[in-house]
């Protein structure tokens, strides 16, 4: 649908009304909580990027180039399905999806087409180089020993303004280097790269990819706890985390110029004789000088079942946003000047909220963004679509403020929450919504 007027990204697509009487959805700038000071952010109406569907399995991959051009990567179900067999597991018809990617330059202009059809793929995510190109990772190619899903860790290279790229494959197997934990040599059996992919460019150009390597124990290990955090660097494969049960949710960034990988660890693992012992939770893991690898635990109370998010900030130091879904159900965040020492705060806990969460860095202001399932006099678990939705909590002068960001009243929303921060700070949100079964975006201005 055309709008009204036509604008550049920069957050403006709030001063540009609807033709046709599309409604906004509920989007909206006022606060649901005040205090803290003068820094507030502003939404316009939400664009649905294609007319697909998009398909229940996987995330969103969200990216805004120094041009203000939005890029959106996601998943649908296909009509065409897949033949699966393992030598496990019976012959069986599974569907097969379509990876999509949807760009923008222009407010309510979106194009959108299938870039890859993968075999049931898990997850995808896109960044823009220095040079412009578009780069999507995600999990493709074949099914793996076991797995009926896709196996390899795959890249598309797209160029600026196109809609097709190259693709090619970055891992095919996960790094076998290291002892393996068990006597079974589990670790080293059916290796499935490219769950969770994460793309990131540091400074000076190197392109760094994180990724599950996922193996099958058998006797020894649950197929979802056999797992490791690959790291590619330049497309050199390093086994980061060896503990099976690692590198979930990952998400890979460059921090003080060392490359920095959040991710999440299952389950409790004890190495017994081989000795030594980790325990599940949140963790971060940096790269020092000398090449190896440090942890660091950032919360060891709870495991996050979805997608967790980092930012960095030269000054002011990091900060993860994650879901507990274990007793509270709550928002939390977690903060550290040097990435040694982490402090963490309760940021929303009225009703169950927090659900994907997407932090970042708006100048000096740290902000997230999420989903809320019901409200605080809410019972039970059920969701409520009057008080659900995409909110957005803001840390300004040491005070949490929270506003929605979108809310239907009519469907529940708020699923696979991305959020990327353009040249000016202003906030760009992408998710899934269950009342228009379309993925949306809205558009963020700071004030």
């Amino acid at each position: 649908m055309k709008r009204g007027c036509v604008v550049a990204l920069m957050g403006l697509a709030a001063a540009c009304g609807p033709v046709g009487g599309r409604d906004a959805g509920g989007s909206s700038g006022t606060a649901d909580a005040g205090g803290g000071g003068g820094v507030t952010f502003s939404f316009g109406a939400p664009e649905p990027v294609s007319g697909q569907d998009p398909a229940g399995s996987g995330g969103l991959g969200l990216a805004v180039n120094s041009a203000g051009e939005i890029a959106v990567t996601y998943l649908v179900e296909l009509t065409t399905t897949q033949t699966c067999v393992t030598p496990f597991t019976p012959a069986r018809e599974l569907p097969e999806s379509g990876l999509r990617l949807a760009r923008s330059s222009m407010v309510d202009e979106w194009t959108d087409v299938v870039l890859y059809e993968p075999r049931s793929p898990v997850g995808s995510h896109c960044t823009y180089n220095s040079n412009g190109n578009l780069h999507v990772v995600f999990a493709g190619g074949d099914q793996g020993t076991g797995e009926c899903g896709s196996s390899d860790l795959m890249e598309a290279v797209v160029a600026p303004g196109a809609m097709t790229g190259t693709v090619t494959t970055l891992a095919a197997d996960g790094n076998t280097s290291r002892t393996c934990r068990t006597i079974q040599n589990a670790c080293n059996v059916g290796n499935v790269v490219g769950g969770f992919p994460w793309i990131s460019f540091a400074a000076d150009g190197r392109k760094l990819v994180a990724t599950q390597d996922r193996h099958f124990g058998f006797a020894a290990q649950v197929d979802r706890e056999g797992t490791d955090l690959e790291v590619l660097i330049d497309g050199a494969i390093t086994t980061v985390d060896d503990t099976s049960g690692s590198g979930w949710f990952n998400q890979i960034f460059e921090a003080n110029g060392m490359p920095s990988v959040v991710h999440v660890q299952i389950k409790d693992w004890d190495w017994g004789a081989m000795g030594g012992s980790k325990a599940k939770g949140v963790w971060f893991t940096q790269q020092q000088m000398d090449g190896t690898w440090r942890d660091v635990m950032v919360d060891g109370t709870t495991v996050p079942d979805s997608q967790i998010s980092a930012a960095w900030h030269p000054t002011l130091g990091y900060a993860v946003a994650y879901h507990e879904p274990d007793v509270d159900d709550d928002l939390w965040v977690a903060t550290s000047p040097d990435g040694l020492t982490w402090t963490k705060e309760r940021v929303a806990n009225l009703g169950r909220v927090g659900r994907t969460p997407s932090i970042a860095w708006s100048r000096d202001t740290l902000i997230v963004a999420y989903g809320a399932c019901n409200g605080p006099t809410d019972t039970g678990g059920n969701c409520q679509p009057a008080r659900d939705g995409v909110r957005l909590s803001i840390k300004d002068a040491g005070v949490w403020r929270t506003q929605t960001v979108y809310n239907s009243e009519e469907f529940l929303e708020g699923t696979d929450v991305r959020m990327v921060v353009d040249a000016n700070g202003n906030p760009i949100i992408a998710f899934k919504s269950q009342g228009t079964r379309r993925v949306l975006v809205v558009r963020g201005r700071r004030s």
